[in-house]
């Protein structure tokens, strides 16, 4: 799916496909995380608060997103939505934050950086250094093919 066909979706009011059951308080990213391209790498913090790191592919692009949650309505983004529309509005701006590399040479040249900076650690920094792994793989893979 290119640009103009995610985008188009989201303006189709993704919301209401992706939480058909919807009452307020929902805390289940998941289904949005899952929208955007293939996940191929995710963590998470594992506390009641933190923050999500996605890796996607699509096509020979590859995506960042990163974004913080909270345990309730006062702290988290998604609990707060008290309607379907207020979940769009989280859906359109999670997307436009997502990076995209053109492809993987590209983002592994952005992973190395990042992770050669001093304020990166915990969950970011393991994150990063499994985007690296990977990427530095599928470049392998690349030359291997040509």
């Amino acid at each position: 799916m290119n640009k103009r066909e995610v985008i188009f979706e989201l303006k189709r009011k993704a919301a209401a496909t992706l939480y058909p059951d919807f009452t307020s308080g929902e805390s289940d990213y998941q289904p949005i995380v899952d929208m955007f391209g293939d996940v191929i790498i995710q963590v998470e913090d594992e506390d009641y608060q933190g923050d999500t790191w996605v890796l996607y592919k699509r096509g020979t692009r590859y995506g960042r997103l990163e974004f913080g949650w909270g345990s309730c309505s006062g702290c988290d983004v998604l609990q707060a939505c008290g309607s379907l529309d207020e979940i769009d509005q989280l859906i359109n701006e999670l997307y436009n934050s997502i990076e995209w590399f053109d492809d993987a040479s590209i983002a592994l040249k952005y992973f190395k950086e990042h992770n050669a900076d001093e304020n990166v650690g915990g969950n970011d920094k393991e994150f990063t250094e499994k985007a690296i792994e990977l990427l530095e793989g599928t470049i392998g893979k690349e030359a291997q093919n040509h």
